[in-house]
């Protein structure tokens, strides 16, 4: 019984290391002996609990990727929680928006989830679909049911391209700062969070705000 606990440790305390250096250095950069120095085990370890690098971090990925849709459907359901018939479309956005920018805000543990989805999308070392199907799709779904729950009068399909539309605005941010980060220009172009921020959420409000128009507009009998 001794045995497992222990084995049951090794195995979280490969897990708490391999997150913390794979979101802050990168799959590429991180090494086995990386992991085990800072997990404060042997390098047989991996090997023992995970059969090398590539499952450990395989591992790490499912975790983290459960960690962020559990945390942002926790974040909306709050939202909600303070009074449905108060929540705006800006609330929404901005909650979202919060959200993904926080990571650039702080090194705190529980934005380590974002960094390492991050890197995943910008580098890749798993399965083409793996961060698809685990993240993006169910954060996807969360935020569009959100949305026409704000937004009755807003079908999925529009409701969808919306979403869609805030997370490029997203993700072309953090790109943009990934590459100034390798170029060495970050300084020259500073990363305003709440500047950015208050951007994405005028424009995609208004954007939605057109959306519904669209919608009245044809829902409206002809003349």
């Amino acid at each position: 019984m001794a045995a497992r606990s222990n084995d049951n440790n090794t195995k979280e305390e490969l897990l708490r290391a391999a997150e913390q250096l794979f979101a802050t250095k990168g799959y590429t950069q991180t090494t086995i002996l990386d992991i085990t120095r800072k997990a404060g085990c042997n390098v047989a370890a991996v090997s023992y609990h995970f059969h090398g690098k590539d499952q450990l971090y395989l591992e790490v990925f499912h975790r983290q990727a459960r960690r962020a849709t559990t945390q942002t459907q926790e974040r909306i359901g709050r939202l909600f929680a303070r009074g449905p018939d108060g929540v705006t479309v800006q609330m929404l956005i901005e909650e979202f928006i919060a959200a993904s920018f926080e990571p650039f805000l702080t090194i705190r543990e529980a934005h380590r989830t974002t960094r390492l989805l991050l890197r995943e999308l910008h580098d890749p070392h798993g399965p083409p679909e793996m961060l698809l199907h685990e993240v993006m799709l169910p954060l996807k779904e969360t935020l569009v049911a959100a949305l026409v729950r704000v937004c009755p009068s807003l079908d999925r399909e529009r409701a969808g391209m919306c979403i869609d539309s805030v997370f490029a605005q997203i993700n072309h941010m953090v790109t943009a700062q990934a590459i100034l980060a390798r170029l060495g220009e970050r300084q020259q172009f500073p990363f305003d969070v709440e500047r950015f921020t208050a951007h994405i959420v005028r424009f995609s409000v208004g954007g939605i705000q057109q959306s519904l128009l669209c919608e009245s507009e044809r829902a409206a009998p002809k003349p």
